[in-house]
C-alpha cells in the first residue's frame, strides 16, 4: 500500500473488546478521507488517541452492526494532536473485524 494509490482498503480485527487497536496503516498525509465499513453484528468505535485505552459510544464515534461510516479528516496538519494521536478501533465483540478505505488526494 501507498500513498501514492488513489484509493486502498484494508482488514483490521479488534481482538480484544476494551483494547483500542491502531489502524496500519494510519491515514497519509494526503489521506482526505476514511470510509469504514462494520459488516458484523458487533458495534464498532473509532477514535484518535495516544493510547489502546477502550473506546466507547461516549468517548468515540460508534459504527453500528452492519453500517458505515464516511469521515473526512482534513490534512496532516489539521488532525488531533498534530499527528500525536492516532486514528483507532475498538469493538463491543471480540474478533470484530472491520474494512477500512483511504481516500487519497494527488500526492506531488
Amino acid at each position: 500500500m501507498s500513498e501514492f494509490d488513489p484509493f486502498q482498503g484494508f482488514s483490521t480485527t479488534v481482538t480484544t473488546s476494551g483494547t483500542a487497536v491502531e489502524l496500519s496503516p494510519q491515514p497519509y498525509s494526503n489521506t482526505h478521507t476514511v470510509m469504514v465499513y462494520n459488516g458484523t453484528a458487533n458495534d464498532v468505535f473509532l477514535r484518535w488517541q495516544t493510547t489502546n485505552a477502550a473506546i466507547t459510544a461516549s468517548n468515540g464515534v460508534r459504527i453500528p452492526a452492519s453500517s458505515s461510516i464516511q469521515l473526512a479528516i482534513g490534512p496532516a496538519s489539521a488532525r488531533p494532536s498534530s499527528g500525536a494521536a492516532t486514528l483507532r478501533a475498538d469493538a463491543s465483540v471480540n474478533g470484530t473485524v472491520l474494512n477500512v478505505t483511504y481516500v487519497n488526494g494527488v500526492q506531488l
